[in-house]
C-alpha cells in the first residue's frame, strides 16, 4: 500500500521528478541514519555499492515520477508494475540459475497486460501516452536490476544497512545534478512537507519492507507480490484524486493481477 501510495507525490505537488527523488531520498536517509551504528564506517566501506544502488534507485523513481507526470497515476503503476517480467528475464544473467517454467507462466501474462496498456497508444499514435508507457517500463526495467543486487547486498549487510546506502548514493547522485537548479525549487512550505511524508513514510519504511522480505522469501515472489501495487495506486487515485482507470488500463490490471494470484502452490 506505501508504495502504491507513493505515485500520488507526482500530482500533488508542484515539484518536477528529479526534485520528488532527491527530497524523498534525502529525507529517508536522514531517518535511517538515527537507526544505524557506525553510519561513517559503513558508508566509507561500501561507497561504491552506495553509488552503484543510488544510481539505480535514483533512475528508478525518477523514471516511475515521469510517468505519472506525462500519463496518469494508473498508467505509470501499471507500466512500471511489469517489472517481474525483467526480474525473471535477468535470473540467468545474474547467476542465479535458468528461467523456471511457473515464473516464465506469469511473466507472459504481465507482458500480454503491458501489450494491452501499450498498442492503443503505438496505434492511434499518441506521443504523450506512449511516452508515459516508456518511462514506466524503464522504470521496471531499472527496479528488477536493483532487486536483483539487493538480493546479493543482503548477504553481507541487513536491511537497514542496505535501505540507508541507496538511498544515501541516491540523494549524492542527485544532488550533483540538482546543485546549479537551486533557484527552480519552490517557496513555501507545502511542498517540503510533501517530501517530509515521502521520504519518511512512502520510501523509508516501504523501502525498508521491500529489502526485508527479499532476504526471506524468492526475489521473483517478492516482485510479483509488490505487482499489488497498481490496485493500491488505483484505489488512491479514486479517492483522493478522482482519476478512474480506463477500461484498457483496467483490461491491463486484469492480467498482471492473474499473474500475482497465481495458485499458491506455484509460488515456492
Amino acid at each position: 500500500m506505501l508504495f502504491g501510495g507513493a505515485g500520488l507525490f507526482a500530482r500533488f505537488s508542484s515539484l518536477s521528478a528529479s526534485q520528488l527523488v532527491l527530497g524523498r531520498t534525502f529525507f529517508a536517509a536522514c531517518c535511517l541514519f538515527f537507526f544505524l551504528p557506525n553510519v561513517f564506517f559503513l558508508i566509507r566501506k561500501n561507497y561504491r555499492l552506495s553509488l552503484c544502488l543510488g544510481a539505480l534507485l535514483a533512475i528508478h523513481w525518477w523514471s516511475f515520477f515521469m510517468a505519472i507526470q506525462k500519463g496518469s497515476l494508473a498508467l505509470g503503476v501499471i507500466s512500471f508494475s511489469a517489472f517481474p517480467l525483467f526480474t525473471v528475464l535477468l535470473r540467468p544473467l545474474v547467476g542465479q540459475g535458468p528461467w523456471l517454467p511457473s515464473d516464465m507462466n506469469r511473466s507472459i501474462c504481465l507482458l500480454l497486460g503491458v501489450f494491452l496498456l501499450v498498442f492503443p497508444s503505438l496505434k492511434s499514435g499518441d506521443l504523450l501516452y506512449t511516452q508515459a508507457w516508456a518511462w514506466g517500463l524503464c522504470s521496471a526495467f531499472s527496479f528488477a536490476l536493483l532487486s536483483w543486487i539487493n538480493k546479493k547486498a543482503l548477504v553481507n549487510l541487513g536491511a537497514n544497512a542496505l535501505t540507508f546506502l541507496q538511498n544515501f548514493g541516491a540523494f549524492i547522485c542527485l544532488a550533483l545534478c540538482q546543485i546549479w537548479q537551486l533557484e527552480s525549487w519552490p517557496i513555501g512550505c507545502l511542498p517540503y512537507l510533501y517530501l517530509l511524508l515521502l521520504g519518511l513514510v512512502f520510501t523509508a519504511g516501504a523501502h525498508f519492507l521491500y529489502i526485508w522480505a527479499l532476504g526471506h522469501l524468492r526475489t521473483e515472489k517478492v516482485s510479483l507480490m509488490a505487482s499489488l501495487e497498481p490496485l493500491y495506486a488505483m484505489f488512491w487515485a479514486m479517492l483522493l484524486l478522482g482519476e478512474y482507470p480506463s477500461t484498457k488500463e483496467l483490461f491491463a490490471a486484469i492480467f498482471i493481477l492473474s499473474a500475482i494470484f497465481w495458485p499458491r502452490n506455484r509460488l515456492k
